[in-house]
């Protein structure tokens, strides 16, 4: 240890302004660490040119710095109110080594931060490649994002030109089937024109013979039956025209007539409802009255009987009472039936019977009157079937005659054709 702390004498010596240039950038060192980055780099590359004995110094120092801290120094600094004379005179001989220890500590310290300060500089130096490199990453990324995109592009557009090739092809399909089409159609029209015109051909055939031909008839008598058939001609058509301006008028009229008819039945058909209540209100009272005639004879019966006299004057009045009945029924069947003649509803003798005795009656009058009434029915019955009988046969007949002229219409009409 005394060996190498006395080769070391002459490097410190030798070192002395070296330490004091290093202890007047201590304080302005930690400051500029930060700022220095680009210029560290060479003291990283000084500081790897040291030699051997100057690491070997610097480990010592190392070494010795723990040693600094004592316990002796404690208790020097605990000690310091026992004498100060005493202390200092024992301090002057250690003056120089408390300052080499301290300048080999500002030089470990001046080293390290020269460290930090080159890995620090080294880390920027990575971190500006990694950022290049990242751009340049991202470069390639977007390149290649670009290129994914154009082939997915260049995809879409193969299915769309597929689908644009399908419908071209769908479409000229159309053409075609139409293009044969009318080709189809062009060709029939060929075949007809052909037919006609071999038909032109053979009829200017037949022209020509009939114009070589000497032996024809006189031109006057041709034109004499032209205008003949002209004439039928016009007459046919002016009787096509006039028995269809007929045929109108009849079919309005029949129309019109069947109109009517149809009114007259649903009016026959109310009036005779109308009648029907009628003759049952009338039957009603009938039957009413008959009672009324029971209970009298009843009490006839039980009376005692009168003188010859009396039974005259009962007589007369009667009767009078008899022909008043009478006028009251006339003048309602007139109130009924205006509308009916007096052939349809003949007044028989039997009807307009007065008795001179009620009490004499027929024992059921009201079942004659059903009779009647019943054979009044039946022959209404049997007139309005025959009536609309007629009506039918008349109809048909019309009709008949109609078509038979509208045949005979279209018959000119085919024979003039």
């Amino acid at each position: 240890m005394g060996d190498q702390a006395r080769s070391l004498d002459p490097e410190r010596r030798a070192g002395k302004p070296q330490y004091s240039y290093y202890s007047s950038d201590f304080g302005s060192s930690p400051p500029s660490s930060g700022q220095s980055s680009p210029g560290s780099p060479p003291s990283h590359t000084n500081a790897r040119k040291k030699s051997p004995q100057r690491q070997v110094a610097d480990n010592q120092v190392h070494h010795q710095a723990p040693r600094k801290q004592s316990p002796k120094g404690a208790q020097t600094k605990k000690g310091v109110q026992v004498g100060f004379r005493s202390q200092s005179l024992n301090r002057e001989p250690l003056r120089k080594d408390p300052d080499l220890v301290t300048k080999r500590v500002l030089s470990a310290r001046r080293l390290k931060i020269t460290e930090l300060q080159n890995e620090v500089s080294e880390l920027q130096v990575r971190l500006t490649e990694l950022l290049k490199e990242n751009k340049a990453l991202k470069r390639l990324q977007y390149r290649q994002e670009k290129a994914l995109n154009k082939f997915e592009d260049a995809e879409s557009e193969i299915s769309q030109l597929i689908l644009r090739h399908n419908n071209e092809i769908t479409a000229l399909k159309e053409r075609l089937r139409k293009s044969q089409e009318k080709e189809r159609a062009t060709e029939k029209r060929v075949k007809d024109t052909e037919g006609e015109l071999c038909k032109t051909k053979f009829s200017l055939q037949k022209l020509k013979k009939i114009s070589e031909a000497r032996h024809l008839p006189e031109r006057d008598d041709l034109a004499k039956k032209l205008v003949s058939a002209e004439l039928k001609l016009d007459d046919t058509e002016r009787r096509i025209k006039e028995l269809s301006k007929n045929l109108e008028l009849s079919t309005n009229s029949f129309q019109r007539q069947l109109l009517a008819e149809r009114k007259r039945a649903y009016e026959a058909h109310d009036e005779n409802k109308v009648l029907q209540k009628e003759l049952q209100r009338l039957c009603h009272k009938l039957k009413e009255k008959e009672r009324e005639l029971d209970i009298k004879n009843i009490y006839s019966n039980r009376l005692p009987k009168s003188s010859p006299k009396k039974e005259k004057e009962l007589t007369l009045r009667k009767n009078v009472s008899c022909q008043s009945d009478f006028a009251d029924l006339c003048t309602k069947g007139v109130q009924t039936t205006e509308d009916f003649e007096p052939e349809e509803f003949p007044i028989t003798p039997q009807t307009v019977m007065c008795y001179e005795n009620r009490w004499d009656r027929p024992a059921h009058p009201s079942s004659d009157l059903e009779s009647q009434e019943q054979d009044e029915h039946e022959e209404a019955g049997i007139l309005n079937s025959i009536v609309e009988k007629e009506e039918k046969v008349s109809k048909d007949q019309e009709l008949n005659i109609v078509k038979q002229e509208g045949r005979k219409l279209e018959d000119g009409k085919k024979e003039f054709t």
